[in-house]
């Protein structure tokens, strides 16, 4: 959690080549793909194959979630995963939002809760400061 730019995703990636080395099965999506997939899956009848795709990978890790507002009728298939993994696999979210803000992303404040009890639950938060590494770098080469 934390702003753009401050290794979110870099990370997250990094835990992920982590967890493959250890010969772990990992996916890596961003939000809004995975949201679009499950929509597309649902319209062509093979939904269930993807969620089973989902949730048979050891860790997924879903990327930038919060950087667009979640459309109202796709929110109910982001809770469906997390809740189909929570205790069964493990997560990995990037966000640039706090959790408060998240009743404005999902468009519910009680699903989004829901989603968050669950993310947090057994979970580490970490929350990154700073300013961003691309910013950090475009100063640097103008100087």
């Amino acid at each position: 959690m934390g702003n753009p730019g401050v290794g979110k995703t870099h990370l997250a990636n990094a835990l992920g080549l982590e967890a493959l080395k250890m010969g772990y099965k990992v996916l890596f999506v961003h939000s809004n793909d995975l949201l679009s997939k499950l929509i597309t899956a649902k319209g062509e009848g093979t939904y269930y194959e993807y969620v089973k795709e989902l949730m048979v990978v050891d860790l997924l890790i879903i990327d930038e979630v919060g950087f667009k507002k979640i459309v109202a009728n796709y929110v109910d298939e982001f809770f469906e995963i997390v809740r189909r993994r929570y205790e069964n696999g493990s997560i990995i979210i990037t966000t640039n939002r706090p959790f408060e803000e998240w009743g404005n992303i999902f468009g519910d404040v009680v699903l989004a809760f829901a989603i968050i009890d669950r993310l947090v639950h057994h979970a580490y938060v970490c929350k990154i400061n700073g300013k961003s590494y691309r910013i950090k770098h475009l100063t640097k080469s103008e100087k």
